[in-house]
C-alpha cells in the first residue's frame, strides 16, 4: 500500500457547537483518509463532543496531535483586547518553523500564515481589521518591530506571530458562499472557490401534515442572531389570526453569556407560552425539535452562510431569512421566502400561511436543493481541493 503523505492541519480548537467547528469537524473527517494528518492545534482536540454533535467518527488514533505547550495556552491575559490572538500567535509561529516538513498546510480558521501557502477554508475576512498594521509591520525590520512592542505600537501577538499579507494573500482560499467569496476579494484582492459547508441530518422526517404549524431558530444565543426581533415578528403573526408557535433552540454565546439569555427569558415570559427555549439540548433532542415543525425562520443579517438554515431545510422546514448575506443561496430563487426587513417578513410569512399548495411546493422544491449543503459533498470538495493544490508546484 502506497504510504500517505503528510498533512499539517492548523486548528485553534476542535469540539462541539458552531458553524466553524462543523467545518473542522467534517474537514478531518474527509482528509484522514487520504493523508497522515498531525494537527497543529492550541488545546486538546474534542473529539467525542464533535462527534456527538456533529456525527463525524474523529478519534486520538486517526491522528499526530501537537498541541500549544500549557504556559503558552494562556498568554491571552498578556492583552486585555478580547480580540487579541496570543494562541493563535503562537501556532502561526511553530507552524511557520515546521511547515516545510510537509506537503501540504490546510486549516479552516480564516486567514492564517502558514510560512508557506496553504489551504485556508475562510468563513469571513475577520483580519480585515488588521490590515493596515499587516502592512506596516512588513516592512519594518526586526529591529525596530522589537522597539514597537516594548513602546506599546505593536501588539504582542503581531510581534510573536511573525505574520505577513503577502504569505496570507498566496494561500488557496476556500470559503462557504458566493457572497464571502466577494468579501474576500474586496479585502484580499484574492478569488476563493466556494464549497458550501457540511450540513448533517439524521433525523426523522415526518410529512407536512404531522408538523405543528410552528417556526423553529437555530443558532448561538446571541444579540447578532436577532431574536429579540424574530419573537415580535412572530408576536405580529399570531396578531394576525395565525396561532403559530415559536421554538428557539441554541447554546450560550461565549460574549453575551449568561445576561443575555436572562433577557430573552424574561422576553419569551412576556410573550407568553408559544414561545419555547431549548439550551444546550443534545442533537438527538434537537432533531426531533427542529423535525416537528414546518416552519423554520432565521434573523441574522449578512449571515456568511447560515448552518442553521441549511439545518432547518434539510430537516423538511420551509425556512423564511433575510435578503442579504450567504444565507440566500441556501433557499435559491424563492423570493417569497427572502425578507428585506421584519415588516415583510410578516407579510410574507402571512401570505404563505394563507396558501397551502404554495407550501407543499416549497417544501419539495427546497427539500430537492437541501441536498447541495451534504456532509458527503463537502467531504468529497475538500480532498479534491486539497488534492489539486498539493499535485501543483507550491506557489511563490
Amino acid at each position: 500500500m502506497k504510504e500517505k503523505k503528510r498533512l499539517l492541519f492548523f486548528a485553534i480548537n476542535i469540539g462541539p457547537h458552531g458553524g466553524g467547528s462543523c467545518v473542522t469537524a467534517w474537514a478531518l473527517e474527509a482528509l484522514r483518509r487520504d493523508w497522515h494528518v498531525t494537527i497543529l492545534c492550541a488545546s486538546y482536540p474534542d473529539f467525542e463532543g464533535a462527534n456527538k454533535h456533529f456525527g463525524t467518527s474523529l478519534g486520538e488514533e486517526d491522528f499526530t496531535i501537537w498541541q500549544l505547550p500549557f504556559p503558552l495556552r494562556h498568554l491571552d491575559k498578556l492583552d486585555p483586547d478580547p480580540f487579541s490572538a496570543q494562541r493563535l500567535a503562537w501556532l502561526m509561529r511553530y507552524c511557520q518553523s515546521r511547515c516545510h516538513e510537509y506537503d501540504v498546510v490546510v486549516s479552516t480558521d480564516d486567514e492564517i500564515d502558514f510560512g508557506r501557502p496553504g489551504v485556508q477554508y475562510t468563513h469571513y475576512p475577520h483580519m480585515e481589521r488588521h490590515l493596515q498594521d499587516f502592512e506596516t509591520l512588513e516592512n519594518l525590520s526586526r529591529g525596530k518591530k522589537f522597539l514597537g512592542l516594548l513602546t506599546g505600537k505593536v501588539r504582542p501577538w503581531l510581534f510573536i506571530s511573525g505574520i505577513k499579507l503577502s504569505r496570507i494573500r498566496r494561500n488557496l482560499m476556500v470559503t462557504n458562499s458566493h457572497w464571502t467569496a466577494r468579501r474576500i476579494n474586496q479585502v484580499y484582492g484574492v478569488d476563493a472557490l466556494v464549497l458550501y459547508p457540511p450540513v448533517l441530518w439524521s433525523g426523522a422526517s415526518p410529512d407536512w401534515a404531522e408538523r405543528k404549524p410552528a417556526f423553529v431558530a437555530l443558532g448561538r444565543l446571541s444579540p447578532d442572531k436577532r431574536l429579540m426581533e424574530l419573537i415580535a415578528i412572530i408576536e405580529r403573526v399570531r396578531e394576525r389570526g395565525f396561532a403559530v408557535e415559536l421554538e428557539i433552540i441554541g447554546n450560550e454565546d461565549q460574549v453575551a453569556g449568561q445576561a443575555f439569555i436572562r433577557q430573552l427569558e424574561a422576553r419569551i415570559a412576556q410573550a407568553g407560552d408559544w414561545v419555547h427555549l431549548h439550551e444546550s439540548i443534545n442533537r438527538q433532542e434537537l432533531e426531533a425539535v427542529v423535525s416537528a415543525c414546518r416552519f423554520g425562520i432565521h434573523a441574522m443579517i449578512d449571515e456568511h452562510f447560515g448552518i442553521a438554515v441549511a439545518e432547518m431545510m434539510r430537516a423538511g422546514c420551509v425556512v423564511f431569512v433575510p435578503d442579504n448575506g450567504g444565507q440566500v443561496e441556501i433557499i435559491g430563487d424563492e423570493p417569497g421566502l427572502r425578507y428585506g426587513s421584519d415588516d415583510d417578513a410578516v407579510e410574507k410569512i402571512c401570505k404563505l400561511l394563507m396558501d397551502e399548495k404554495e407550501q407543499s411546493r416549497l417544501q419539495s422544491s427546497l427539500g430537492l436543493r437541501s441536498e447541495n449543503f451534504s456532509e458527503t459533498k463537502f467531504m468529497a470538495g475538500m480532498r479534491e481541493v486539497v488534492a489539486d493544490f498539493a499535485s501543483k508546484p507550491v506557489r511563490a
